[in-house]
């Protein structure tokens, strides 16, 4: 696929937006529902299995969703999020847009078949989302931040963040101090 292409920089833009709400899904659940890794490897397990379903469409996931969830929430999220993927013009807008929706409304779903999430935990994660969404909005963290925090907490190993501390130095969080990816000090 030619880099100028349209289809290119809207498939871009969408790996970008499910990436980011991905990385936020899963501080969401961290932090709210208290899941280690093994939950949250269930957690993409049945995102998987839901994207690769193919007696199940997205239409379908979407209104199953909407009765447990609050559309206002996904709305104020999806707008929120969008600075920090950082889409430039419509074709990446069409596919930040398109990401975000397609991993959002999976990964909830998910924890409602996986794990039995009903209409008020459901609620209680898109709030966090939100929250969340609005401190990447406001400049207070960026999603780099996040994949730091998830990969010190768990050990989740995010390529951008090696990418990014390979590019411009090792993320301090604070408290948190990090020497190298993985490693740990109080």
């Amino acid at each position: 696929m030619y880099k100028g292409t349209t289809t290119y920089q809207r498939n871009i833009a969408a790996r970008a937006a499910i990436s980011s709400t991905r990385t936020l899904i899963y501080q969401m659940v961290h932090d709210v529902f208290g899941f280690g890794l093994k939950r949250i490897d269930r957690l993409e397990a049945c995102t998987e299995r839901l994207t690769c379903d193919k007696n199940l469409s997205f239409s379908d996931i979407r209104n199953n969703l909407d009765r447990y969830t609050s559309e206002q929430l996904k709305r104020d999220y999806m707008r929120w999020i969008k600075p920090g993927v950082g889409p430039h013009g419509k074709v990446q807008r069409i596919g930040t847009e398109a990401g975000t929706e397609h991993i959002y409304t999976t990964m909830l779903w998910a924890l409602h078949v996986e794990f039995g999430f009903g209409r008020e935990r459901l609620l209680r994660a898109q709030e966090h989302l939100k929250m969340l969404a609005s401190v990447i909005r406001d400049g207070e963290a960026r999603i780099v931040d996040f994949e730091k925090c998830l990969n010190l907490e768990l050990g989740i190993y995010f390529d951008t963040l090696e990418y990014f501390e390979n590019t411009f130095g090792v993320i301090d969080l604070g408290p948190l101090v990090a020497t190298d990816m993985g490693q740990k000090e109080a």
